[in-house]
C-alpha cells in the first residue's frame, strides 16, 4: 500500500485504542495534530472508501484467523440493526425496527456482529430445527421453551445446566 494508507491505518488503529471509539472525531483527538479536526475527518472519510485498504485488511485478518478456525468452530452471525433516531439523509439508511421501544419503524442501519438476544426469535431456527442441524441461541431469560413435554422458562434451564 501506498505512503498515505499505510499513515491512515496506523493513525486509525491508534486513534480507536487511544478513544475507545470508533468515532472520527474521537479518533481524530486522540492524534494530537496540528491539523484541524474537520480536515483529518475529511482525510479519514477518503480513506475509509479506498478498496485497497479494505482488500489488504481484509486478507491479512483471514490470514490470522485461518489457523484458527477449525472443523468444530463455531461461527455465530447475529443480523441486528442500529437506531439513528435523528438522522433522515445519511447514506445507506435503511427502515429498521426498534425492538427497545415498542417495535416502532425507524431510521437507521443493519449491522452484523456476534450474538444478539433479537436471534431467538422462532422463524429463524424452525428451519435448523427441522433440519436437525446444532446451534446456540442467546435467549431473553424470560423466554418460555419447551422441556420435556413443559413449558419451561430459558433463565431456570439455563441454571440447571452444568458448566465445565
Amino acid at each position: 500500500m501506498d505512503k498515505t494508507a499505510n499513515r491512515f491505518i496506523g493513525e486509525a488503529v491508534y486513534g480507536i485504542m487511544a478513544s475507545q471509539s470508533v468515532m472520527h472525531t474521537e479518533i481524530g483527538r486522540q492524534l494530537e495534530s496540528q491539523i484541524s479536526l474537520k480536515k483529518i475527518e475529511e482525510r479519514f472519510s477518503r480513506q475509509l472508501i479506498n478498496p485497497k485498504i479494505w482488500a489488504n485488511i481484509h486478507d491479512r485478518v483471514l490470514s490470522m484467523a485461518k489457523a484458527r478456525v477449525k472443523e468444530d468452530t463455531l461461527l455465530i452471525l447475529d443480523l441486528s440493526d442500529l437506531k439513528k433516531k435523528y438522522a433522515e439523509k445519511k447514506e445507506h439508511m435503511a427502515t429498521v425496527r426498534d425492538g427497545s421501544d415498542r417495535g416502532e419503524l425507524v431510521h437507521g442501519y443493519w449491522t452484523n456482529q456476534v450474538i444478539d438476544r433479537g436471534g431467538d426469535r422462532d422463524k429463524l431456527y424452525r428451519s435448523l430445527l427441522q433440519h436437525k442441524r446444532d446451534f446456540i441461541v442467546r435467549l431473553v431469560g424470560s423466554r418460555d421453551l419447551i422441556y420435556q413435554d413443559n413449558k419451561v422458562r430459558s433463565l431456570w434451564l439455563a441454571f440447571g445446566c452444568r458448566a465445565s
